[in-house]
């Protein structure tokens, strides 16, 4: 092992390179200091032998030097000194020695203290080189790792561009559609294609389990439920008898030599352009949900076993008749099993309940809808499965619905808690959507309109939970209408009585300049033991 002899006096230098030598090291000399930590610097040498008292630089500060010079290799340094106090000992060691040896030294001493010298080097020398192994395991698992993501990244766009782009293959029916994958990739899926031209098919699927697995077997199942032959080209029987489809499907994914090991929910089915009339058979899949113009909800009966777990299963058909303004909504469990903090699930009342209300919304808007609600439920956190909806349309112009140029009416009722508001202020969301106001006037009326409900809450109610507040929507072609009512005590302290709906001047109170600002009108009176805050705004 290379040593080095750092020493003031010649005769001590050439007594231990001989005994050094002798047993084995190659030496090397510096007759100070400066000399001393030049030589480290220059050199690889681990081990260095150093006179405490030497002119220029003394033993302990050749430490320091050593210490503070951030070498890539550690040096033992090990002092000769013929001084023995313990403040000694403490200021050499403090300057960075490892190990002292008193003047005048035995050989036996010295060799053996060299010996524990080289036992740390090269533990010093294997940690090293452990930790520069680490590092480059470390650094192929970051490169492998980023080979991963980039091919996961590359994965998720090859998913997204096998859904769709465009519904122009659907006309006159329109679609649209929510995606929300809770990884990098998906097990859902969804299509639609054209099977003949008066007829299209179209899928919704959902692979269990997640990541790569799931998202190749949904690959392979889109691929096998849509038609190979040109759009117009007559479809065979395959496609056009969703039960025989999905039999077929899942006798080639559920036979006993093949290596799937996950399964999958489908409902596949086919539309008549022109009549509406629908054919679907489902495979364990959520049951989709007939949304009417008029907000009525029709549900389909449950279908038969999910594709992939016994191969011999049979499935029936289901059909139903789409009228002009209806809908058809499909969607993965991700969608109803969503939980919220608390560990609630979403649940398919709740979807019904925000399909209903939202039955005049525009497809594209009632996405947007859900999506945003889903976020809610789940308070800012990801998604924990796959979130998908498909929705098919058969559009009527807005003149064709009953009672276009009619008031809509609906009645709200809420209970005087600050966490009945995030629900409100969605629902309120959906109807100025449904009353056509672009996304920026119903942001201000929601707002306006949930100040309002915290006025009865604060200072009606003084906080109190539990206490009724009900609000009366009424949409007509010239704008909205919104009336707040609760029973709680006069207003009048923070919202002055006013008889005039566009007397907005004199109100004030909590959030009323926001209300001044982002209604059209607004007033307050009390009628008989309620309060009755009215609200108006054109679109």
């Amino acid at each position: 092992m290379k040593t080095l002899i750092i020493d003031d006096a010649a005769d001590i230098r050439i007594y231990l390179r001989a005994l050094l030598g002798k047993w084995g090291y190659e030496t090397h000399e510096a007759s100070d200091g400066i000399e001393g930590i030049a030589r480290i610097k220059e050199s690889d040498i681990p081990l260095v032998v150093c006179d405490w008292a030497m002119p220029g630089m003394s033993g302990p500060e050749l430490c320091r030097a050593v210490r503070e010079a951030g070498l890539p290799r550690y040096v033992y340094i090990i002092l000769l000194t013929g001084r023995s106090e313990k403040a000694d000992l403490v200021e050499g060691l403090n300057a960075g020695a490892d190990d002292f040896l008193s003047k005048p030294f035995d050989a036996q001493v010295l060799q053996a203290r060299l010996r524990v010298a080289e036992r740390i080097l090269r533990l010093e020398q294997r940690l090293a080189e452990q930790n520069r192994e680490l590092r480059d395991s470390r650094d192929r698992l970051e490169y492998a790792y980023g080979q991963i993501q980039a091919d996961l990244a590359l994965a998720a766009r090859v998913q997204l561009q096998m859904l769709p782009t465009s519904d122009r293959v659907l006309a006159p029916l329109r679609a649209e559609w929510l995606f929300l994958p809770a990884a990098q990739v998906s097990g859902d899926s969804f299509g639609f294609f054209e099977l003949t031209p008066e007829r299209i098919g179209f899928f919704h699927l959902d692979v269990s389990g997640h990541g790569i697995p799931s998202a190749l077997l949904s690959a392979s199942l889109s691929r096998a439920l849509s038609p190979g032959g040109a759009p117009g080209a007559e479809a065979d029987a395959h496609y056009s008898d969703p039960a025989r489809c999905l039999a077929e499907l899942n006798r080639q994914f559920g036979a006993p030599d093949t290596e799937v090991e996950n399964f999958a929910t489908i409902a596949y089915g086919i539309l008549d352009k022109g009549t509406g009339e629908t054919a679907i058979a489902l495979a364990g899949h959520p049951l989709p949900i007939v949304l009417r113009r008029g907000g009525e909800i029709l549900q389909l009966q449950p279908g038969g076993l999910p594709v992939g777990m016994f191969p011999e299963v049979g499935y029936e058909s289901q059909t139903l008749q789409l009228a002009w303004g209806d809908r058809l909504i499909l969607f993965s469990d991700g969608v109803t099993e969503s939980q919220n903090p608390a560990g609630e699930a979403f649940g398919a009342e709740r979807l019904t309940a925000l399909l209903a209300v939202a039955a005049r919304t525009p497809a594209a808007r009632l996405t947007t809808v859900l999506a945003d609600r889903l976020r809610q439920w789940r308070g800012g956190r990801d998604f924990e499965d796959d979130i998908s909806v498909l929705i098919l349309e058969r559009p009527v112009e807005p003149d064709d619905w009953p009672g276009a140029d009619a008031s809509a009416e609906v009645q709200l009722e809420i209970e005087s808690d600050p966490m009945a508001v995030p629900e409100l202020q969605t629902r309120l969301m959906t109807l100025c959507a449904e009353a056509g106001f672009v996304d920026l006037d119903a942001f201000q009326l929601t707002c306006a309109i949930v100040e309002a409900v915290n006025n009865c809450i604060e200072h009606a109610y003084g906080g109190r939970p539990g206490q009724p507040i009900s609000l009366c929507w009424r949409a007509a072609h010239d704008g909205v209408t919104v009336e707040i009512r609760d029973r709680g005590a006069p207003l009048t302290s923070v919202v002055p009585e006013t008889t005039e709906a566009t007397d907005t001047d004199a109100l004030s109170g909590r959030g009323w300049h926001i209300i001044r600002q982002w209604t059209d009108g607004a007033s307050y009176r009390r009628e008989g033991d309620e309060n009755l805050l009215t609200l108006t705004r054109r679109p």
